[in-house]
Protein backbone atom coordinates (compact mmCIF):
# COMPACT_ATOMS: atom_id res chain seq x y z
CA UNK A 1 0.00 0.00 0.00
CA UNK A 2 1.07 3.39 -0.71
CA UNK A 3 2.28 6.14 2.12
CA UNK A 4 1.08 9.44 1.84
CA UNK A 5 4.54 10.75 0.71
CA UNK A 6 4.53 8.07 -1.88
CA UNK A 7 1.46 9.79 -3.19
CA UNK A 8 2.75 13.26 -3.38
CA UNK A 9 6.06 12.48 -4.27
CA UNK A 10 4.71 11.12 -7.30
CA UNK A 11 1.63 13.95 -7.78
CA UNK A 12 4.68 15.99 -7.68
CA UNK A 13 6.67 14.37 -10.06
CA UNK A 14 3.86 14.21 -13.25
CA UNK A 15 2.94 17.99 -12.29
CA UNK A 16 4.26 20.66 -15.30
CA UNK A 17 7.13 22.02 -14.37
CA UNK A 18 6.83 25.69 -12.32
CA UNK A 19 8.57 28.47 -13.56
CA UNK A 20 11.51 29.42 -12.14
CA UNK A 21 11.72 32.08 -9.77
CA UNK A 22 14.69 34.41 -10.47
CA UNK A 23 14.20 36.55 -7.31
CA UNK A 24 11.87 36.43 -4.13
CA UNK A 25 10.88 40.41 -4.07
CA UNK A 26 11.03 43.64 -5.21
CA UNK A 27 12.09 46.61 -3.91
CA UNK A 28 12.14 50.38 -5.35
CA UNK A 29 14.31 53.37 -5.26
CA UNK A 30 13.44 56.81 -5.40
CA UNK A 31 16.21 58.93 -6.48
CA UNK A 32 15.81 62.60 -7.06
CA UNK A 33 17.70 64.56 -9.85
CA UNK A 34 20.32 66.23 -7.76
CA UNK A 35 20.47 69.14 -10.51
CA UNK A 36 17.52 71.08 -9.01
CA UNK A 37 15.55 70.70 -5.57
CA UNK A 38 13.05 73.13 -6.30
CA UNK A 39 11.78 70.99 -9.78
CA UNK A 40 12.94 73.99 -12.22
CA UNK A 41 14.92 72.79 -15.19
CA UNK A 42 16.87 74.56 -17.37
CA UNK A 43 19.11 72.12 -19.38
CA UNK A 44 20.85 69.33 -18.19
CA UNK A 45 19.39 66.84 -15.51
CA UNK A 46 21.52 64.94 -13.18
CA UNK A 47 20.54 61.74 -10.98
CA UNK A 48 23.08 60.01 -8.75
CA UNK A 49 22.58 56.66 -9.09
CA UNK A 50 24.99 55.89 -6.62
CA UNK A 51 22.43 54.48 -4.17
CA UNK A 52 21.29 51.81 -6.44
CA UNK A 53 25.00 50.42 -7.27
CA UNK A 54 25.74 50.16 -3.85
CA UNK A 55 23.15 47.85 -2.89
CA UNK A 56 24.30 44.26 -3.72
CA UNK A 57 21.44 44.34 -5.51
CA UNK A 58 20.66 43.50 -9.60
CA UNK A 59 18.76 46.57 -11.07
CA UNK A 60 16.45 45.55 -13.95
CA UNK A 61 16.91 48.69 -16.17
CA UNK A 62 14.16 47.97 -18.47
CA UNK A 63 11.76 48.76 -15.45
CA UNK A 64 13.51 51.75 -14.72
CA UNK A 65 11.02 55.31 -14.71
CA UNK A 66 11.96 58.56 -14.76
CA UNK A 67 9.26 60.94 -13.93
CA UNK A 68 9.19 64.58 -14.97
CA UNK A 69 6.68 67.03 -14.04
CA UNK A 70 4.69 69.03 -16.75
CA UNK A 71 3.00 72.37 -16.65
CA UNK A 72 0.91 73.19 -19.77
CA UNK A 73 -0.01 77.00 -19.61
CA UNK A 74 -1.43 78.64 -22.14
CA UNK A 75 -0.61 82.59 -22.70
CA UNK A 76 -2.50 85.12 -24.96
CA UNK A 77 -0.05 87.49 -27.20
CA UNK A 78 -2.85 90.15 -27.56
CA UNK A 79 -2.90 91.08 -23.78
CA UNK A 80 -6.22 91.10 -23.72
CA UNK A 81 -8.61 88.48 -21.69
CA UNK A 82 -9.66 85.25 -23.36
CA UNK A 83 -12.10 82.17 -22.64
CA UNK A 84 -10.47 78.61 -22.41
CA UNK A 85 -13.05 78.24 -25.21
CA UNK A 86 -11.28 80.21 -27.91
CA UNK A 87 -7.62 79.69 -26.34
CA UNK A 88 -7.71 76.03 -26.43
CA UNK A 89 -10.40 72.82 -26.98
CA UNK A 90 -10.11 69.83 -24.38
CA UNK A 91 -7.87 67.40 -26.54
CA UNK A 92 -6.07 70.58 -27.33
CA UNK A 93 -4.47 70.47 -24.06
CA UNK A 94 -2.98 67.19 -23.81
CA UNK A 95 0.71 66.33 -25.70
CA UNK A 96 -0.16 63.83 -27.98
CA UNK A 97 4.23 63.67 -29.89
CA UNK A 98 4.94 60.85 -27.07
CA UNK A 99 7.03 61.60 -23.50
CA UNK A 100 10.42 61.30 -24.85
CA UNK A 101 9.75 64.49 -26.88
CA UNK A 102 10.55 65.84 -23.40
CA UNK A 103 14.48 64.16 -23.47
CA UNK A 104 16.72 65.58 -26.32
CA UNK A 105 19.97 63.36 -25.32
CA UNK A 106 20.74 60.95 -23.14
CA UNK A 107 24.35 59.65 -21.28
CA UNK A 108 24.76 57.66 -18.51
CA UNK A 109 27.80 57.77 -16.47
CA UNK A 110 27.98 55.18 -12.99
CA UNK A 111 30.87 55.80 -10.46
CA UNK A 112 32.68 57.92 -12.58
CA UNK A 113 32.96 54.97 -15.63
CA UNK A 114 30.96 56.54 -19.21
CA UNK A 115 28.27 53.05 -19.49
CA UNK A 116 26.53 55.50 -22.57
CA UNK A 117 28.51 58.08 -24.34
CA UNK A 118 26.06 61.12 -24.66
CA UNK A 119 23.49 60.53 -27.65
CA UNK A 120 21.93 63.59 -29.17
CA UNK A 121 18.42 63.80 -30.65
CA UNK A 122 17.30 60.52 -28.91
CA UNK A 123 13.97 61.56 -29.08
CA UNK A 124 13.92 62.23 -32.81
CA UNK A 125 15.18 58.51 -32.89
CA UNK A 126 12.09 57.32 -30.61
CA UNK A 127 9.46 59.46 -32.32
CA UNK A 128 10.57 57.47 -35.78
CA UNK A 129 10.82 54.52 -34.50
CA UNK A 130 7.34 54.63 -32.73
CA UNK A 131 5.91 55.92 -36.15
CA UNK A 132 7.86 53.57 -38.57
CA UNK A 133 7.81 50.03 -36.29
CA UNK A 134 5.11 50.00 -33.83
CA UNK A 135 1.90 48.06 -34.50
CA UNK A 136 -1.41 48.92 -33.51
CA UNK A 137 -0.93 46.12 -30.68
CA UNK A 138 2.53 48.33 -29.79
CA UNK A 139 0.20 51.76 -29.77
CA UNK A 140 -2.53 49.78 -27.26
CA UNK A 141 0.11 48.62 -25.31
CA UNK A 142 2.33 51.49 -24.41
CA UNK A 143 0.51 54.61 -25.78
CA UNK A 144 -0.95 55.31 -22.68
CA UNK A 145 1.92 55.37 -20.82
CA UNK A 146 4.13 56.90 -23.13
CA UNK A 147 1.89 59.88 -23.96
CA UNK A 148 1.96 58.56 -27.84
CA UNK A 149 -1.10 59.00 -29.93
CA UNK A 150 -1.87 58.60 -33.78
CA UNK A 151 -3.85 61.92 -34.48
CA UNK A 152 -7.54 61.57 -35.48
CA UNK A 153 -9.75 64.12 -36.66
CA UNK A 154 -13.56 63.00 -36.08
CA UNK A 155 -16.32 65.66 -35.99
CA UNK A 156 -17.49 67.50 -33.01
CA UNK A 157 -20.15 65.12 -31.29
CA UNK A 158 -23.50 66.84 -29.46
CA UNK A 159 -23.06 66.55 -25.63
CA UNK A 160 -19.71 65.57 -25.18
CA UNK A 161 -17.49 67.97 -23.30
CA UNK A 162 -15.38 69.86 -26.22
CA UNK A 163 -14.20 72.56 -23.89
CA UNK A 164 -13.21 73.25 -20.53
CA UNK A 165 -15.71 75.81 -20.14
CA UNK A 166 -18.05 73.63 -20.22
CA UNK A 167 -16.98 71.35 -17.55
CA UNK A 168 -19.06 71.31 -14.48
CA UNK A 169 -18.37 70.02 -10.95
CA UNK A 170 -20.41 67.82 -9.33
Amino acid sequence: MSTASDISAYAHSVEPAQAETLFSSKKWTYIQDSTSNTSQYSGQIQFNLSTISSQASFVNWEEAVIELPVKLQITNASGGSITSTAAATFDQLVPKAGSWQFLDSVQVVIDATTVQTNQIHENVMAQFNALTEWSQDDLVNHGATTGFALDRYEPQTAGVIQSLDNVTRP
